[in-house]
């Protein structure tokens, strides 16, 4: 028998004469003598070796066609969602592509009933789309027992804001009047700790943190109950995204309403809005026109529901292009807020910028500090900077309502 000699790596042995003899005869015996069998029984070890190559590949492809499946799998299980991520697209030719793709197998996912998984799921955690509800109110709520600190003020702010007419286009026409007009604003009612004021925060993304702000008023001053209500992406120029009027209506119609709304959004609206009579370009004259109406109309909605509405203005943007149509849009909305009673305008535009009217990163916060006050994008504020937003939000419903001190 051939005795096959085994190098390991760490000694410095070398193999004989008859050694490397025996190891060569080894590679060259075939197994039998039949002729036939001697080219295929040549070299096991290399051909084993080529065996374990060809077996690993093999399981790389059942691990990948392993996660393929799982992720069909969890695509037909959420294909609403695919849907939302479809409809939140820009809009362009890639959109419709998308959403018949995702229409498409939400359909199929609906027909084989894989949809309900995720549908049992929302109604055990009680997640749900619709518009959030104030509970009943409080007619005997004891009194806080500590006085309320004073409100955090934002920086002060001696800067004059940039002037906000439109750059280069002629000034939006006025809204078309939506109605009869509204009675006059009655005295806004006293706010105790024992009938605290309802306050609904609605808007994209950037009326997150301040709607968590107003939470943390209500927990700290107790004057105030405060509701959430934020879609990311949303705004006034997509309502086939999201229908900000038809929500805030169902919102006004709720028993009990907000008596306060604070409307904070704006910034995704830097695209081309769809009419009925076709697609505005964003910027445009026509464009303005038609978000002033939009604008109005949000308005009226609070209104006829009884509510304050503080509107939060954009602020400036570092982009050259998107810093200007916010800036039309604060023109317009201020236009429309001025000829209603009910809505404060909140200018936030020169909070945030330099000494020299432009787009800072940087500000120094109420104790000198420099800290940032914008994220990388350049659109969104940041989470203190937010917080000097609310604070100025917060002092004047404060003093609109002439909460106790």
């Amino acid at each position: 028998m051939a005795r096959v000699t085994q190098i390991e790596p760490a000694t410095d042995f070398r193999p004989t004469g008859e050694e490397r003899h025996a190891d060569k005869q080894t590679d060259a015996t075939p197994v039998d003598d039949h002729p036939g069998h001697q080219r295929n029984t040549m070299r096991p070890h290399v051909i084993a070796r080529r065996h374990r190559v060809l077996a690993g590949g093999g399981d790389s492809w059942r691990i990948f066609g392993a996660v393929a499946i799982c992720l069909a799998i969890t695509l037909l299980l959420n294909t609403r969602s695919f849907v939302l991520i479809a409809e939140e697209q820009p809009d362009s030719w890639v959109r419709p592509v998308l959403l018949t793709g995702a229409h498409g197998l939400n359909t199929i996912a609906s027909a084989v009933r894989l949809d309900r998984m995720n549908a049992w799921i929302d109604d055990a955690l009680h997640r749900r789309d619709d518009a959030p509800r104030f509970g009943s109110v409080a007619t005997n709520r004891p009194a806080a027992t500590l006085a309320p600190p004073t409100v955090r003020d934002a920086p002060a702010d001696t800067r004059t804001a940039p002037a906000l007419e439109p750059t280069n286009r002629t000034a939006a026409t006025a809204a078309t009047p939506l109605g009869p007009p509204l009675p006059p604003t009655p005295m806004l009612r006293a706010v105790t700790t024992a009938n605290p004021l309802r306050v609904y925060v609605a808007g994209d993304s950037f009326a997150t943190w301040m709607g968590y702000d107003f939470a943390d008023y209500a927990k700290r001053d107790d004057l105030i109950t405060s509701l959430l209500d934020f879609k990311i992406s949303s705004g006034l120029a997509r309502p086939d995204y999201f229908d900000w009027p038809a929500r805030l209506t169902q919102e006004m119609a709720d028993n009990p309403s907000p008596e306060a709304v604070v409307w904070f959004a704006g910034a995704n609206d830097y695209v081309d809005m769809r009419t009925g009579t076709g697609s505005l370009t964003r910027g445009t004259s026509e464009w303005l026109t038609e978000y002033r109406k939009r604008a109005a109309t949000v308005m009226e909605i609070v209104g006829r529901g009884g509510g304050q509405m503080y509107w939060v203005g954009q602020p400036i943007m570092r982009d050259k292009a998107r810093s200007n149509v916010a800036a039309d849009i604060n023109t317009v909305v201020q236009a429309e807020a001025a000829s209603r009673p009910w809505v404060h305008y909140i200018d936030t535009w020169p909070m945030f910028t330099d000494t020299s009217g432009n787009y800072a990163a940087f500000l120094p916060n109420a104790s000198g500090e420099l800290v940032r006050v914008r994220q990388e994008e350049g659109i969104h504020l940041t989470r203190s900077a937010t917080t000097w937003v609310s604070d100025r939000v917060y002092a004047v419903m404060r003093h609109d309502y002439n909460f106790p001190q």
